[in-house]
């Protein structure tokens, strides 16, 4: 059995022209344990920080990649509220049990 998740989403937007322009969205889940123990070392940082800080460059980068886009950055977040037994397989497996779900 897998360890639970804790799941946020992630939208990425392209800047430029009078308004940035949403390209994708990815929900992010990070092992429970893991946002946990995070949280115990940094207790002033946020979720979104969390999150940031947990996600490798690597994993940034193949998910920008994913959405075509050439300069990635974790873009707004939002907490995921549907049911993760909607979300089917992952897009791709991050490290340290690190799943990622392309929704857009």
């Amino acid at each position: 059995m897998s360890e639970p998740l804790f799941y946020r989403e992630i939208h990425f937007s392209r800047l430029g022209g009078a308004l940035p322009e949403k390209v994708g969205s990815f929900v992010v889940g990070i092992p429970t344990k893991t946002v946990e123990a995070y949280r115990k070392e940094h207790p002033v940082e946020g979720i979104d920080a969390i999150f940031r800080n947990l996600i490798s460059g690597k994993e940034k980068q193949y998910m920008a990649d994913l959405l075509g886009l050439l300069n990635p950055s974790l873009g707004k977040q939002a907490p995921f509220y549907g049911e993760p037994t909607t979300l089917a397989g992952p897009t791709f497996a991050g490290e340290e049990g690190r799943m990622f779900w392309k929704i857009l």
